[in-house]
């Protein structure tokens, strides 16, 4: 099995803050004019303001960006932001590809890294040069490289597992985190009788399948890119690989003692309000929730647990950074695009968001985090130690993860076996291979 990227958390968390980012803007003047005539004349020309066009993918955090997105325009005059977030549910691949081909084209966007990056790669800028590239944790730069260059600004270090509710389990009793299969059964079972329901599953939710109950499989892989270049070749399958019974045994357990028809009930809001009141004591997502259980109870005590596909112990979550904004180097505000980045990662307000506002544990070695509680806490206990796999969702063919999604709904909700499940997961692959391939 292999481990997560090596994330130094630890120097992540000591102080220190990065030098040189700040933006600085540069007046170039006619030779032979006085100085302070020069000066004179740039104040009586007003500075052409500029609007960069930000498409992201995160509902959760979309207030808090509008929120920063203001403070950012107060402290950069000429420079206005307009954001979009495609979430929620949403195709955020498709509709991205919709703006592009619009003459919509945003001037900042998500990109994923790896297949994601290949997809969209003679759209994004080199951000090599970039003072903050030197910053970026240890192994962060792999999904988002090609040929040692850098293609991608690291939102946030994000990690998934099982979220808990320490109360609850205390209250049924439990005493010690389920590390096997067989101890997390007997968990729900103790949750049952204290008369708590087991889990919130956030199943109608094509990407908490396709995209993070998928890496699951991946993760367990000897080797994770060979595994899917060999699925995409027809000379590996799904219903063949040693750890899809595994998957499937804790795919179904999550069902048993979770609520009714989840593939419907289950959508991000309604499972992750249900954990925030204390109607369940697990759910799988990541610390991306914390703002949210915070805006319902900022008292709540939650960590991690590990999402275990057989009877050998393993205490491992997921971490990676699973969001880079990338700049369109087709773009006409691509430079006021890279200010506004250096901003977020150097200015003292754009840090405050990220770490008090975002809630987000920082991509950034140098970046402070001094107040992370609950999930972010959790996350940072794990991925210091290395007891995290890494993020292997975007190692699929590009979009494969949007079919995925829905097909693993359907063998949750009865439509399909697991032989037809893991024979639709080949094709997709195969298909979005080839596709990729053209």
């Amino acid at each position: 099995m292999k481990k997560a990227l090596s994330y130094v958390l630890i120097a992540m968390m000591s102080t220190g803050l990065l030098a040189g980012c700040g933006a600085k803007t540069t007046t170039q003047t006619q030779s032979g004019g006085a100085p302070q005539t020069q000066e004179k004349e740039a104040a009586e020309t007003p500075q052409k303001e500029v609007t960069i066009k930000i498409v992201q993918n995160k509902v959760e955090i979309n207030d808090a960006l509008k929120k920063m997105i203001l403070e950012f325009e107060k402290e950069n005059p000429g420079i206005r932001v307009k954001l979009d977030t495609i979430g929620g549910g949403a195709d955020y691949g498709g509709g991205l590809m919709a703006k592009f081909q619009s003459g919509d084209a945003p001037d900042i966007f998500v990109c994923s890294g790896y297949a994601d990056l290949d997809k969209w790669f003679e759209k994004v800028e080199d951000l090599s040069d970039q003072s903050w590239v030197s910053d970026m944790v240890d192994g962060s730069q792999a999904a988002i490289s090609k040929d040692g260059k850098i293609y991608g600004f690291p939102l946030a270090l994000e990690g998934f597992g099982f979220a808990y509710n320490k109360a609850l389990f205390e209250k049924a009793g439990i005493t010690t985190i389920p590390t096997t299969l067989g101890e997390l059964e007997e968990v729900c079972k103790k949750l049952e009788a204290a008369g708590i329901q087991p889990f919130s599953n956030s199943y109608a939710e094509w990407w908490a399948l396709g995209l993070h109950n998928f890496t699951v499989p991946l993760a367990h892989q000897k080797d994770t890119a060979a595994f899917i270049a060999d699925v995409a070749r027809g000379n590996a399958k799904m219903i063949e690989n040693e750890v899809t019974d595994g998957w499937f045994r804790l795919l179904d357990l999550t069902v048993k003692y979770g609520q009714k028809n989840p593939t419907v009930t289950g959508d991000y809001a309604s499972s992750v309000a249900a954990f925030a009141a204390g109607d369940a004591a697990m759910i799988q997502q990541g610390n991306w929730i914390q703002p949210d259980l915070d805006k319902v109870d900022e008292t709540i005590q939650v960590g991690f647990l590990p999402m275990p596909i057989s009877d050998t112990a393993e205490d491992m979550i997921y971490a990676g950074v699973p969001n880079y904004w990338s700049v369109n180097k087709e773009s006409a505000a691509k430079e006021e695009a890279k200010v506004f980045l250096n901003w977020l990662a150097s200015s003292e307000t754009g840090r405050h968001y990220l770490t008090e506002e975002i809630k987000a544990v920082p991509a950034f070695k140098s970046v402070k985090a001094e107040n992370a509680k609950g999930l972010n806490a959790a996350l940072a206990e794990y991925a210091s130690a290395g007891k995290a796999y890494s993020f292997e969702f975007p190692r699929l063919p590009a979009g494969g993860g949007e079919l995925i999604g829905p097909e693993i709904m359907k063998y949750l909700g009865g439509q399909c076996t697991k032989e037809e499940l893991c024979a639709a997961i080949d094709k997709i692959i195969i298909d979005k291979a080839a596709a990729q391939a053209q």
